[in-house]
């Protein structure tokens, strides 16, 4: 099983007092799934509907991160350069 690592920074404002969620949509062939960490969250995206979420509370003025990202090829892929498999979205609690 080939994995592959990269860093992923970012940065959110919102006014939303409940706090916002990163939401992870679909990897698509040759990868079959994604291992997603933020801090102490972790989140797995893989199989079936490959939705995953963390969630962050209220920062006023927003707040920046960096997502630590492991991403697996699938059974029988070869090594090469492919584009990146993973969407993210920010949306307000």
């Amino acid at each position: 099983m080939l994995m592959f690592r990269r860093q992923v920074a970012f940065r959110v404002r919102s006014n939303s007092r409940d706090g916002y969620t990163l939401t992870f949509q679909p990897v698509r062939f040759p990868f079959s799934a994604a291992e997603v960490r933020w801090g102490a969250q972790s989140a797995m995206v893989e199989g079936g509907d490959w939705l995953a979420s963390l969630s962050h509370p209220y920062q006023q003025g927003g707040s920046a991160g960096s997502l630590a990202v492991r991403l697996r090829l699938s059974a029988g892929v070869e090594p090469g350069s492919y584009s990146w498999p993973l969407q993210v979205a920010a949306n307000s609690l």
